[in-house]
């Protein structure tokens, strides 16, 4: 989860190909829905080692869809931060699933 107020969650990718298989990889989901994806970069400087996406979304300039950052933790609050944005943005909220009865 990447918040506990957000419904957001990470789901780690898998990797076909042996030589990226120890690299973290996730799709961020709302729901069942892929909205996102935050992954490491071992290229990169420790500054910009992670990245996350904000995927399938039509975004106004107010909201940004990617970003590099030094550290998970960064990355996964940028991506809830923007996401939330867009939600705003359209007219859209979060919501909870409701329990099995």
């Amino acid at each position: 989860m990447l918040s506990s107020a957000m419904a957001l969650r990470l789901r780690p990718q898998k990797r076909v190909t042996p030589v990226y298989r120890d690299l973290a990889d996730y799709a961020v989901l709302s729901r069942e829905l892929v909205i996102g994806r935050i992954y490491e970069d071992r290229t990169a400087p420790d500054n910009l080692r992670w990245c996350w996406t904000l995927n399938g979304v039509q975004a106004p300039q107010i909201v940004t869809t990617s970003g590099k950052v030094a550290t998970l933790e960064q990355a996964k609050a940028q991506l809830a931060a923007q996401w939330q944005k867009w939600l705003a943005w359209a007219g859209l909220q979060e919501v909870e699933p409701t329990p099995p009865a």
